[in-house]
């Protein structure tokens, strides 16, 4: 099949080592999917059939180096090729969670054995290139054509709870609808049971790679597992909450994908919703990273100014310049998340040449005139006021382009 052709020859290789030692080599699962719905791979997978573990060992050796990164699943890696490659297995849940699962390692199975433990029919499809042949016991290829997410099979499919999540971001990224009998299943689902990190791995899914991630939300709220997934959001009243859903769907938003601090405007924009005294964990583990989070709080702050872009001074143009040169930031960045916002076009447009025209778009840091030693020199000892008294300093030092401390310091103290 045409569209699998770059897979096969970046793989070409370790297809032809695993067919010259007597095993069936079969790409499986999102990298399948995403070939099939012509967008980028994320991960690329294969499960090897007919020969040992050992055997596949041995077979990949002479390719390169051969890591077992997962023994017990039967994975293994070769140097210089991003590719899982393991056995067929069948789960058996034995315990609670995702982890929950006694694995069963068997090479001799058939693909629609393997394929039964997947958790939707876009998921379970195989590709074998020595045959060019689509394998696809549970008609997920049709479903992808349709735009349908339905379960492998009902009764396993809700031994993992994740699973409610990942129908949730698959909405999201895909554009896809779940049948009924889906939405029925995942109505059943308790994600408590769930790690915090696995939650908010799928939600970052949702917000950073969702085409509309309104989709995955409102599936959350209709399924009741918004309350566990995002409890910042499942708090937000109807109108808040519509309001940020039309926020994360705009084209404004999306078409940001490829810039680097997209990441940055999605959180934000998510931030600019919620209650700051109302932020869990889960989002604190969506945050990223302090430096992050940093910035996303300056963009909040700085955005709350331009309510009324034609009545912001040209100092204060200014200031936020130097605000956003201190987070690493440009008014370019601004400007994106306020478009995010819904902030009316005209208004940014105006914003856009007042700051071009001021020249606020090239301010770099100021160095302060007033230091730390100064406020200690007129007897002040370093407390919680002393940084908000040095900012208060700078401020006048910027807008009043002042350079003696002293008189910096008379006005500010």
């Amino acid at each position: 099949m045409k569209n699998f052709e770059k897979l096969e020859q970046k793989f070409e290789k370790i297809i032809s080592a695993i067919t010259l030692a007597g095993g069936r080599f079969i790409f499986v699962g999102g990298c399948v999917r995403d070939t099939l719905l012509k967008v980028p791979i994320k991960d690329v997978d294969a499960e090897v059939y007919g020969i040992p573990y050992e055997k596949i060992k041995q077979a990949l050796s002479a390719v390169g180096a051969v890591s077992e990164v997962g023994k017990n699943f039967g994975v293994l890696k070769v140097k210089g090729y991003d590719i899982d490659i393991s056995l067929p297995r069948f789960d058996t849940k034995v315990g609670p969670g995702h982890t929950g699962f006694s694995i069963k390692v068997d090479y001799t199975m058939s693909y629609a054995q393997a394929a039964k433990r997947r958790d939707l029919t876009i998921n379970a499809i195989g590709y074998a290139p020595c045959r060019k042949e689509l394998l696809d016991p549970y008609k997920g290829a049709e479903d992808l054509q349709k735009g349908v997410l339905q379960a492998v099979d009902t009764r396993t499919f809700v031994e993992d709870p994740l699973r409610g999540l990942r129908v949730a971001q698959f909405m999201a990224r895909f554009c896809m609808t779940p049948t009924e009998n889906l939405i029925d299943l995942c109505e059943t689902l308790d994600i408590s049971e769930l790690p915090q990190e696995r939650i908010a791995s799928e939600m970052k899914k949702i917000l950073f790679m969702g085409k509309k991630p309104s989709l995955g939300f409102d599936f959350l709220l209709e399924t009741d597992l918004i309350d566990k997934a995002c409890p910042e959001i499942s708090v937000l009243d109807e109108e808040s909450y519509s309001d940020l859903m039309v926020c994360l769907d705009d084209p404004n938003l999306q078409c940001q994908k490829k810039n680097p601090n997209y990441e940055l405007y999605v959180i934000s924009t998510l931030l600019a919703f919620i209650d700051p005294l109302n932020r869990s964990s889960i989002l604190a583990d969506l945050l990223v990273s302090d430096a992050l989070k940093l910035k996303a709080d300056h963009l909040l702050i700085q955005s709350d100014i331009y309510m009324v872009s034609e009545l912001v001074p040209d100092s204060t143009l200014f200031w936020t310049g130097h605000y956003l040169h201190q987070a690493s930031l440009s008014w370019h960045d601004l400007i994106n998340f306020l478009k995010a916002l819904h902030y009316d076009e005209e208004d940014l447009s105006r914003l856009s040449r007042r700051v071009m025209q001021t020249g606020a778009l090239n301010v770099k840091n100021i160095t302060p005139v007033v230091k730390g030693q100064d406020l200690i020199d007129r007897g002040y000892k370093p407390d919680k006021n002393f940084s908000e008294i040095l900012e208060a300093c700078l401020k006048v030092q910027f807008e009043q382009n002042l350079k003696d401390p002293g008189d910096i310091l008379s006005q500010v103290l």
